[in-house]
C-alpha cells in the first residue's frame, strides 16, 4: 500500500512538473469559475464579495472562458515541445490567451452570438490543433499518428468514466451528510464548487496523468483496444448503417415526390459523416485485416456513400440560404458540407490518402470562417442579413421615400421575419445601417433595453395583420435602483438575513425557536397565487401570517398599461414591512418580473393578474422586537 500511495505522490510531482502551464490555466479556470459564481449569484449577497468588495468589478466569467481555452492549447503546445525544444513555446500560450482577453467584453451580458460563436470555434480548433500539431514538424507514418490520437481518445474516455465517477460520489455524500445529520453546507454552492473543482481542474489533472509517457509514450502505443474494437464493429458502424438506410429511403422520397429536402436533413447527413470519420479512424490499423466482412464493406463504401448525401446537404442548406439569408449557424453548416465533400473526394481520387488530412483539413477551413477577410462567418452572415433586410421591406411594400412607413398593413408573420433580421443586425454592430431605414426613431430606441428581443422591432408596425395563431407576450421587469447601484446590504441593524435565491414554492427557516414558513404559487390557474409569510412556534402553532400577494397585485396594475403590449422595464424601490410575533420584517425587491401571453385562439384574458406569472427576487431582513 505504501508503493502505492508513493506512486501516486511521485505522479502527481511528475504532472506538475511535465505540465506546468496546462496545470496553472486549469488550477486559473477553476478559481475563476467559483468566483464568477460568487459575482454573477448576486441575490446570495456573497460574504466573499463583503470582505473584498473590489472583486466585484473583474470579469471572471471571461477570465474563465480564456483560461480554459488555454488548458488545450498549451498541452498541444506541449507535446510540440518534445518534438521541438523550443523554449519559447510555454510564454506563447500565455500571451496567445492574454490576446483573447481582448476580444470579448468584460460583462457577459454584452456577450452576443458572435462572441458565443468565436469561443467555440477556437476551442474546437485548439482541440483539433493537439490532435496533429506535433506531426508536422516529426516524420512519422500513418501508425504513429493513428496511435498518438487513439492514446488521446481513450484517455480522454478514462478521464470522462473517472471523474463522472468522483463527481457522483462526492455529491451524492455532501447530500448524504446534509440528510443524515441534519447539516447545511452554505445556500448549496458547495455542490456547484465540487463540480467546478473536479470537473476542470480534476478532470484535466487526470487526463494529465493519463499523458504522462508523453508524445513517445503515445506514439509507439499501436494496440487496439478490445473495447474500443468492439464498440465500433457492433455499436458506431451498424448504426450508421441504419443511418444510410434512413437517409436513402428519404432521398427516395424526395425524388418520387419531387420536393425539396427539409432543412433538419443537413443534420442528420453531418452526424453520418462525422460517426463514419471517428469509427473509421478508431479501427484504422484493422479496416483492411478484420474478418469481419461488413467492417471491410463499409470501409470501401463509405465515402461513395457520402455523395448522394451531400447532394441532398447542399440542396438542403441552399434552399434555406435563398430564402432567408446566410446567418452564421447556416454558414458553418455550409462550411463543414465543403469540408465533407473534399474529405470523401479526397479518399475516393487518391490512392494512398493519409489520415492526417482530416483534422488538419478541418483546422483549416475553421480557421477561414472565423479569422479570413470578408469571408468568414460573422462578415458573410452581417453582409447576407443586410440585403434580405433591404429585399423584404421592398418586396412586402412598406417602404415610403426610402423610409420604413410603420403606418403600413403588414402580416404578422412578416412582421416577425423582418423583426428577427434587425434584432440580429443591431445585436451585431449593425446599428448605423438600421438607422438609414427608420424615421423618427433609432434601433437604439427600439432595443434600449437589457432583455429587448425581436418583438421590440415589431411593435413598432402599428397595423399588424393578425392570424388565428398569433400569439404576443407581454412583461414587466422592476428593478431597484439602490441594488442595481450597489449589490451590497447594511445589515448592521438586523439579526437575520435571507436571500430568495433557495425559494421558489416552499421553504422554511429557522428563526431562534420558531419556524418561518414561505409558500409562494407563480402560477395562474386553478389554485389563487400567493407569496404567504407564515411564522410557525415550535409546537407547531401559526403565530402570524402575512400574504404578499395584494402587494404584488397592485405593483402589477400600477405599471401594466392599457394595451398589454411589449416588454418594460421599470427602476423602483419597493420595500414592505411587516410583524409576525417578536419579529419586525423587512422585504426588500430587487427585481421582479410578470409575464404574460395572449393568443387569439383564446377568449380567456391572459392578461388579468389572476393569469399573470409573475417572479420575485427579494432579502428577507429580520430583527428582533424592542421591548
Amino acid at each position: 500500500m505504501r508503493q502505492k500511495i508513493a506512486h501516486l505522490y511521485q505522479n502527481f510531482g511528475k504532472v506538475f512538473k511535465k505540465y506546468p502551464v496546462t496545470i496553472a490555466f486549469a488550477l486559473l479556470a477553476t478559481i475563476f469559475a467559483i468566483l464568477s459564481s460568487e459575482i454573477t449569484d448576486y441575490q446570495s449577497s456573497s460574504l466573499l464579495l463583503q470582505k473584498f468588495p473590489v472583486l466585484k468589478e473583474a470579469p471572471f466569467i471571461k477570465l474563465t472562458i480564456i483560461s480554459l481555452l488555454g488548458i488545450s492549447l498549451s498541452f498541444a503546445l506541449s507535446m510540440l515541445h518534445e518534438i521541438k525544444k523550443w523554449k519559447w513555446l510555454a510564454p506563447i500560450s500565455v500571451l496567445i490567451v492574454v490576446g483573447y482577453y481582448f476580444l470579448f467584453p468584460d460583462d457577459h451580458r454584452a456577450y452576443t452570438s458572435y462572441h458565443l460563436t468565436l469561443m467555440f470555434v477556437v476551442g474546437i480548433l485548439h482541440h483539433l490543433a493537439v490532435s496533429f500539431l506535433p506531426f508536422l514538424f516529426h516524420r512519422n507514418g500513418e501508425m504513429g499518428f493513428w496511435s498518438y490520437n487513439k492514446s488521446l481518445f481513450t484517455n480522454l474516455a478514462q478521464t470522462v468514466l473517472f471523474v463522472g465517477v468522483l463527481t457522483a460520489g462526492l455529491l451524492l455524500a455532501i447530500a448524504a451528510v446534509e440528510n443524515l445529520f441534519n447539516l447545511r453546507f452554505g445556500n448549496g454552492k458547495l455542490y456547484l464548487y465540487v463540480t467546478f473543482i473536479s470537473s476542470i481542474f480534476g478532470s484535466c489533472f487526470v487526463f494529465l496523468i493519463f499523458a504522462l509517457d508523453g508524445f513517445k509514450g503515445m506514439v509507439n502505443d499501436q494496440l487496439v483496444p478490445v473495447a474500443q474494437k468492439f464498440f465500433v464493429q457492433y455499436i458506431i458502424i451498424p448504426l450508421l448503417l441504419i443511418y444510410a438506410a434512413i437517409l436513402y429511403a428519404y432521398g427516395a422520397k424526395i425524388l418520387i415526390g419531387w420536393s425539396l429536402p427539409q432543412g433538419w436533413v443537413s443534420y442528420m447527413v453531418i452526424a453520418y459523416s462525422f460517426l463514419g470519420f471517428v469509427s473509421l479512424l478508431l479501427i484504422f490499423p484493422l479496416s483492411k485485416q478484420t474478418a469481419k466482412a461488413w467492417v471491410r464493406w463499409f470501409d470501401r463504401i463509405f465515402y461513395y456513400s457520402l455523395l448522394p448525401f451531400l447532394i441532398l446537404l447542399f440542396v438542403a442548406i441552399f434552399t434555406r440560404i435563398f430564402e432567408y439569408g446566410v446567418t452564421p449557424n447556416r454558414y458553418f453548416v455550409l462550411i463543414i458540407a465543403l469540408w465533407i465533400t473534399v474529405i470523401a473526394l479526397y479518399f475516393i481520387l487518391f490512392k494512398k490518402p493519409s489520415i492526417k488530412t482530416i483534422p488538419i483539413s478541418l483546422f483549416l477551413f475553421g480557421l477561414i470562417s472565423i479569422s479570413f477577410p470578408y469571408l468568414n462567418a460573422f462578415s458573410v452572415s452581417k453582409r447576407s442579413q443586410k440585403n434580405q433586410f433591404v429585399e423584404l421591406i421592398e418586396k412586402f411594400g412598406i417602404v415610403e421615400n426610402n423610409k420604413i412607413d410603420f403606418e403600413k398593413e403588414i402580416e404578422s408573420n412578416k412582421a416577425d421575419q423582418l423583426s428577427s433580421i434587425a434584432f440580429y443586425l443591431h445585436k451585431n454592430g449593425q446599428a448605423e445601417f438600421l438607422d438609414v431605414y427608420l424615421e423618427g426613431t433609432s434601433s437604439d430606441s427600439i432595443f434600449k433595453y437589457q432583455y429587448s428581443n425581436t418583438y421590440d422591432f415589431k411593435k413598432e408596425f402599428k397595423n399588424v395583420i393578425l392570424d388565428d395563431r398569433y400569439y404576443e407576450i407581454f412583461e414587466i421587469t422592476i428593478q431597484s435602483k439602490q441594488y442595481k447601484k450597489s449589490r451590497f446590504l447594511d445589515v448592521s441593524e438586523y439579526d437575520f438575513v435571507y436571500s430568495s435565491i433557495a425559494t421558489f414554492q416552499e421553504h422554511s427557516l429557522e428563526i431562534g425557536n420558531e419556524v418561518l414558513e414561505i409558500s409562494q404559487n407563480h402560477w395562474g390557474g386553478v389554485e389563487p397565487k400567493k407569496l404567504l409569510f407564515n411564522l410557525i412556534d415550535e409546537n407547531g402553532m401559526s403565530i402570524g401570517k402575512y400574504d404578499m400577494i395584494d402587494d404584488l397585485k397592485q405593483i402589477y396594475e400600477s405599471k401594466s398599461n392599457a394595451e398589454k403590449t411589449g416588454i418594460s422595464e421599470f427602476e423602483e424601490d419597493i420595500e414592505y414591512e411587516f410583524s409576525l410575533g417578536a419579529y419586525e420584517f423587512t422585504v426588500l425587491f430587487y427585481e421582479i418580473r410578470f409575464s404574460a401571453n395572449y393568443s387569439q385562439e383564446k377568449n380567456e384574458d391572459r392578461w388579468d393578474f389572476e393569469n399573470v406569472y409573475f417572479y420575485p427576487q427579494y432579502e428577507i431582513l429580520v430583527k428582533k422586537k424592542k421591548h
